[in-house]
């Protein structure tokens, strides 16, 4: 999140300096990135994943144009104070990009988007920015990310914000504009070893002010108490040099500003994991929940969404041990992984004509309906099932642009949006799920599974008739009929009894079972 109005303390004091970027590598915070690649697409409808793919991988090729070579690093889980930090954080004092809700699979569409055009990458199990600071000065180039932390870190090229780095303009080169810290030492007569004691006393992720004062002139006042300091750098003169500063804010508890302190310095210490686990995260294999799933080793989901069955699955597997302290999901085979799965979503294996990239989709969809309310329409099965028959074309025609146009200045319905929310929180709980079994089924593609914009307004149109169905050709309609059986004959809901829905497969069972211990 960085530390409040140091950005624009740098630019009123005109500390950056223009360049164009263009034949170099260069280091990715791939957490700011995604960040600011989603700011600028619309987000009420619950993702608009297929847009957001499309700003990444533009976001790349105008990069590889410029001859510029990317290596990104992504955090793995917080430290436990930053995230307590964060959840008492104002966000709009504490960053220098306003920081946005952004949809569950961002992160997951990002990383998918990396792979398919083969850009370096490493994920880091806990948090990045040193292993960001270290990879730029040993490749000696610039960092690119909004975190005004990176404007402590003695970088040998200097920190590139992403709030100027104007890539949508590039022709040869992208014009930007490059912090470097020692024209900031310069101007305020500080030595490298208190730049972490100015961001402590500063107010980061650690250290806060109860006032939330966050101005200027405090920074300034702290860039004065600090000038011209030269004491040899140490753990106990750093506290001694927080204490003296610290007294003339009339503050008396220091740890909290050494907790800041150390973290500008030291590595948070890795979760023990099988070493198979710790590769599959560095690499986007697995997702790096399974980090914060072990640290907080805290089983008990309390929530009402049905995704909390899958995600207590997902914790159950992380916590069973073998007596050879291996988790029990790596001694199983690859049948035994498929059934765990099957059994977590209470489905029975995808039909043979189903395409793979939908069969995970699929099963998910099927176990959402068993959960929906009982008055639930029937356009919102529907409007979900043409997604995923437009998602698998490679480019959208048209009319379902139009649609998604339509859809992103329609009123939001928010029975709908909660349908759908449901929905793709228990996808990402399975995705996830299926990435710790080791893909008993096929990875699908994110960024093709759903379209907010889309979605609802495909849900809204259907609720009038199904014209949305009879525009599909041929084979789209052959494929939408052959997920609607699968999908929804087993639990008999669209069929109507006296105008009302039957409630599926196993409310029926139920119902049977209760009329006959009544007879």
């Amino acid at each position: 999140m960085g530390i409040p109005q140091l950005q624009k303390l740098i630019e009123d004091k005109n500390i950056l300096e223009k360049i164009s970027v263009s034949e170099e590598e260069i280091v990715i915070d791939g957490q700011a990135l995604f960040y600011h690649l989603y700011s600028h697409l619309f987000d009420v409808l619950g993702g608009d994943y297929p847009g957001f793919k499309e700003q990444v991988a533009t976001f790349f090729e105008r990069l590889e144009s410029c001859r510029i070579t990317p290596h990104v690093v992504l955090d793995g889980a917080l430290r436990r104070k930053k995230k307590e930090a964060r959840q008492k954080a104002q966000p709009e004092k504490n960053t220098e990009e306003p920081l946005k809700i952004i949809p569950q699979l961002t992160k997951d569409v990002f990383i998918q988007v990396l792979k398919s055009r083969d850009i370096s990458f490493e994920i880091c199990l806990g948090e990045a920015d040193l292993t960001i600071a270290q990879r730029a000065n040993e490749k000696e180039c610039h960092v690119l990310s909004h975190d005004t932390d990176f404007c402590i870190y003695d970088l040998k090229k200097g920190l590139l914000l992403l709030k100027y780095f104007k890539w949508e303009q590039s022709n040869g080169a992208v014009p930007a504009s490059c912090y470097n810290i020692s024209a900031f030492r310069k101007l305020f007569k500080l030595r490298q070893h208190v730049m972490a004691v100015f961001a402590a006393l500063a107010g980061n992720d650690y250290s806060r002010w109860e006032d939330k004062k966050y101005g200027i002139e405090r920074l300034l006042y702290i860039c004065e108490t600090l000038k011209d300091t030269d004491l040899n750098k140490s753990e106990s003169r750093d506290k001694a040099l927080l204490e003296k500063a610290l007294r003339s804010f009339n503050i008396t508890d220091t740890e909290p500003f050494m907790t800041s302190i150390r973290s500008y310095e030291e590595e948070p210490d890795p979760p023990h994991l099988p070493q198979w686990i710790t590769t599959a995260i560095q690499t986007g294999k697995l997702t790096s929940f399974v980090i914060s799933a072990v640290i907080e080793n805290n089983p008990e989901v309390k929530d009402s969404n049905p995704s909390t069955d899958i995600k207590l699955a997902f914790y159950k597997l992380l916590r069973r041990e073998q007596p050879d302290g291996q988790l029990e999901v790596e001694h199983l085979n690859e049948e035994s992984r498929r059934q765990r799965l099957f059994q977590v979503l209470d489905v029975k294996h995808p039909p043979e004509n189903i395409p793979d990239q939908l069969k995970l989709p699929g099963c998910v969809t099927l176990f959402w309906l068993q959960h929906v309310p009982k008055d639930s329409p029937k356009s919102n099965v529907d409007a979900l099932l043409l997604g995923f028959v437009y998602g698998l074309e490679e480019t959208d025609d048209e009319w379902v642009r139009t649609l998604k146009d339509e859809g992103k200045r329609s009123a939001v319905n928010t029975q709908v949006a909660h349908a759908f929310s449901q929905w793709y929180t228990c996808m990402r709980q399975s995705f996830y799920l299926n990435q710790l079994l080791q893909f008993p089924l096929p990875d699908p593609e994110c960024a093709r599974l759903y379209c907010g914009p889309l979605v609802h307004r495909l849900a809204a149109k259907l609720e009038a008739d199904d014209s949305e169905i009879k525009r599909l050709n041929q084979e789209q309609r052959k494929l939408f009929d052959q997920l609607k059986e699968w999908i929804t004959a087993p639990l008999e809901v669209w069929e109507s009894v006296g105008g009302k829905k039957k409630r599926g497969k196993k409310a029926q069972e139920k119902t049977s079972k209760t009329s006959k211990k009544k007879k």
